[in-house]
Parts: structure tokens; C-alpha cells; sequence
């Protein structure tokens, strides 16, 4: 019964496949090249599935020939910093062993997220242009002076 559902969704696919690529691709046979097989390089070219074969470099290259703005974009993604364990390894046995357990947790999740947010930090300071913007965006004002209206009183009593 599954095996029957699956292979009535692989030949609507193959409908909705053959449909798009016709409408999109006049000039191809689709019934000779919807087959399930692959064609690569000189044989795609042959078949129509690709109007010519080029490298990267020879494409960018004719954009910028075309007067084209070229750009490289790389993607970096910053790696993960995972902290050491703080807690020794133990089994959640018993009351002290589910505590060990949540505290373990938490202060793993605490590591990680400090190290996203001072990673995320230094990441926008790389990112700045002068140190007149970071000095400033760590600057505290306190225009109503309000820190200078606030008294803390200690009560003796206590």
C-alpha cells in the first residue's frame, strides 16, 4: 500500500516535471529525455538539456565584459565555541544527581550563550571602521542625571 502511494507520487512528479520543463524548454523532446537517466557535459549538449558548456571564470568573465558589476561573496560561518564541562561526568541518580543534572544544563546553556554574544560582540567590532564608533557604543550618558537623584539607604536593623 505504501510502495503504491509512492509510486503514484513519483509519477506526479514526473507529470509536473515534464510539464514545467516542456513549457520552459520548447525545443527539447521531453519524452525521449524524461527517462530517469542522467546526461552530463557533451552528452546534455546533445540532447538540448544545456545551450553551451562553459567554466565559472568564462561566464563571470563575459558579465564583466558586458560591463557588469562582479563580486566574490564568501560565506564564513562562525564556529561554534563549546565550553569545557564545568561539572564532572555523574548519572542522574537520586535527588542530588537530577540536581547535578539541571545544573549541569544550565550553566552549559549559560556557557554557549555568553560565548555566542561575546563572539557576536567581537564579530561587530571587527566590522566597525574606527575606534571613535566602538568607544561610543559603550559610552553610558546620563543626561537627567539620575544616578546623582538616587540615594541608597542602609537600614542599621538588619
Amino acid at each position: 500500500e505504501d510502495l503504491d502511494k509512492s509510486k503514484e507520487d513519483v509519477e506526479d512528479i514526473l507529470k509536473l516535471f515534464k510539464g514545467f520543463v516542456g513549457s520552459n524548454r520548447p525545443i527539447l523532446d521531453i519524452d525521449n529525455i524524461a527517462t530517469g537517466e542522467t546526461w552530463f557535459g557533451e552528452d546534455a549538449l546533445e540532447r538540448k538539456l544545456c545551450d553551451e558548456i562553459k567554466t565559472k571564470d568564462e561566464v563571470l568573465g563575459e558579465f564583466v565584459d558586458l560591463g557588469y558589476d562582479v563580486y566574490d561573496i564568501k560565506y564564513d560561518p562562525v564556529k561554534e565555541m563549546t565550553p569545557p564541562s564545568l561539572l564532572p561526568s555523574f548519572k542522574a541518580n537520586g535527588k542530588n544527581g537530577i540536581v547535578r543534572s539541571l545544573l549541569h544544563g544550565i550553566i552549559r546553556s549559560l556557557m554557549r550563550y555568553v560565548a555566542k554574544e561575546v563572539n557576536s560582540e567581537l564579530m561587530d567590532m571587527k566590522s566597525q571602521t574606527s575606534t571613535d564608533n566602538v568607544a561610543s557604543r559603550f559610552r553610558m550618558e546620563d543626561p537627567s542625571n539620575a544616578a546623582g537623584r538616587m540615594q541608597m539607604k542602609m537600614d542599621s536593623d538588619s
